[in-house]
């Protein structure tokens, strides 16, 4: 084989085999042996039970019963990845990590993939790549809630196949984009819709070259799209008509906006749960770098100067297209923003967003951000392509390289082991006593369990869960004060009405039982090793004292040790 054909070979093989090295090699280094409180504590604990649950609208098991949000989500992709991570016997962490390796390579193979049909170079191509994929916008989802990211991870596949559908016609290319937008949709519909803007506006550019080939284009991505969607867009449909009024519980539209700045955004961040804290700290402790080094700040902020070079310079098919797109990304992400000044387009979205229930769906604007990550690092692929070949063999080979090095370094956290949080973890073996605790319930009396007192986030002393523990290691039915109010209103508010004597720190042990009863429980339980001074909420010394108080429940059985912590001043909720 001569040099040529050789080189050609290895600019075909080596950059996936980067860009693979790029991904799974940073998650799987990442807390070897602990499992992360991401997306949903199911996942890892009894996936093949929460697969079953999620192909119901119905679900009897919390709650008191309710109409699911969103948990249909789950039966394609995330969870068949988990269930045959456990069906294969590999550890829960692992799973995870390569979950997480798994949307990395997505992004950055589809990526490069659209780079070279929008006529990049292999090392344009490469760079280009290695941005989207090493954004720092993943900061924000992936310690979290990582199937969020579906929709980032997504994007660039869906737009080449959007590309490929008008120029080369026929139903191949559409029913590729549909099975693109159906995998990545179903978690999250707002974070589909906003980066959906993308193919899109290339569509709406294209149209002015080609309106009859575009027309026939978008028609079919149009019902290959609605095809492949309906098995999550119809139940989402059905939730949001019979289920709980989620958006009337959880954060506004000014509160996600309020980090929605220009500035943040062009970094690829913004996300408002990335900045503030708690008791034990900030959010997330990779945002720290972020906000407070000189060097890292210079270098997100060279890297956006590059980019936007680019996108100027650049001659190539769809320039047009790719300069609309930062501009669209960049005004959606930051539309509302600040919400106490915001433009006059900008106020009346807020206005707007307090009546529709639509328009607070799509609160979370900063996921329109991948727009803007997108068009900057083809930008940054086009001026690696720009650099003249000259006398030296491989100098934008060597270019490209450096710029990878570079982009690697804008994302510290991925190779310090920061991937997962030092306060969303857990070790990768849930305590015995848990498991003992779940045995002695299923082998119990039929009726639900009682578990008191609720806490908005499940942490406790070993590790932090986010979801509840025992819903996902006992067979029967819990109920428990939780974050959100899924279930009934009558429901809700007598479980609710309970469990505020709880954190108030003034129960009443003798309306235990009975309400126990009137909820259709038959065994009580209280969280001996929750973590009450992360959220305040009361003692385990206290809640057992109430328990063994209360007449009429039976003899009480403990299972692990019981931590006296210092009292907190009581909750006034």
């Amino acid at each position: 084989m001569t040099g040529a054909p050789r080189r050609a070979r290895a600019g075909r093989v080596l950059p996936p085999l980067l860009l693979a090295l790029l991904a799974y090699v940073p998650a799987l280094a990442t807390a070897p042996g602990v499992v992360a409180a991401d997306t949903k504590q199911y996942l890892v604990l009894d996936p093949g039970r929460l697969l079953t649950t999620a192909a119901s609208l119905w679900d009897p098991g919390q709650f008191g019963g309710h109409v699911t949000h969103q948990q249909v989500g789950y039966l394609w992709p995330m969870g068949p990845w988990f269930w045959l991570g456990d069906a294969a016997g590999l550890p829960a962490w692992v799973t995870q990590r390569l979950w997480l390796g798994t949307l990395f390579v997505a992004a950055g193979w589809g990526m490069r993939w659209l780079a070279r049909h929008l006529g990049l170079g292999p090392p344009g191509a490469l760079v280009a790549a290695a941005a989207y994929q090493l954004s720092p916008y993943v900061l924000s989802y992936a310690n979290r809630t990582s199937g969020l990211l579906l929709p980032w991870a997504g994007l660039p596949a869906l737009t080449a196949c959007t590309i490929l559908a008008v120029r080369r016609g026929g139903w191949r290319w559409p029913a590729a984009a549909g099975l693109v937008a159906g995998t990545v949709g179903g978690l999250n519909a707002t974070a589909l819709v906003l980066v959906a803007l993308g193919p899109a506006l290339w569509l709406a550019v294209e149209a002015r070259r080609a309106p009859r080939r575009v027309a026939a284009a978008a028609a079919r991505l149009g019902a290959c799209g609605a095809v492949t969607s309906v098995w999550w867009a119809v139940p989402l449909v059905v939730e949001a008509r019979y289920g709980a009024d989620v958006l009337a519980y959880s954060e506004t539209l000014g509160a996600v906006s309020a980090t929605a700045s220009a500035t943040e955004t062009l970094r690829g961040l913004g996300y408002w749960l990335f900045y503030g804290g708690g008791v034990d700290g900030a959010w997330n402790r990779a945002a720290g770098p972020y906000l407070t080094s000189p060097a890292l700040l210079g270098l997100g902020y060279v890297l956006v100067a590059l980019g936007l070079a680019g996108v100027v310079a650049w001659r190539g098919a769809g320039r047009r297209w790719l300069a609309l797109q930062a501009f669209v990304g960049a005004i959606a992400a930051t539309l509302a923003f600040p919400p106490g000044s915001a433009s006059p387009l900008g106020r009346a979205v807020l206005a707007l967003g307090e009546r529709s229930t639509a328009v607070l769906a799509l609160r979370s604007s900063t996921r329109a951000v991948p727009l803007l990550v997108l068009s900057l690092a083809l930008g940054l692929g086009v001026l690696v392509d720009r650099v003249p070949a000259g006398l030296v063999v491989g100098r934008r080979w060597a270019t490209a390289l450096g710029a990878v090095a570079l982009l690697a370094a804008n994302l510290p956290t991925a190779f310090t082991g920061g991937l997962v949080d030092a306060t969303l973890r857990r070790p990768a073996t849930v305590p015995s006593w848990w498991r003992d605790a779940a045995a002695a319930l299923d082998a119990g009396a039929a009726g639900r369990v009682l578990d008191v007192p609720g806490q908005e986030f499940a942490s406790y002393r070993w590790g932090t869960t986010t979801d509840p523990l025992l819903p996902g290691l006992t067979e029967r039915a819990v109920l428990l004060r939780d974050l959100l109010p899924l279930g009934s209103p009558e429901t809700m508010d007598l479980l609710w009405a309970l469990d505020a004597r709880f954190q108030q720190g003034r129960p009443e042990p003798a309306a235990l039982a009975p309400v126990a009863r009137l909820l259709g429980a038959s065994a009580v339980v209280a969280r001996l090793d929750a973590a009450d001074e992360r959220y305040r909420t009361p003692r385990p010394v206290d809640a057992l004292a109430a328990v063994s108080a209360a007449s009429g429940l039976g003899p009480v059985q403990t299972f692990g040790p019981v931590v006296a912590t210092a009292a907190a001043p009581p909750r006034i909720d």
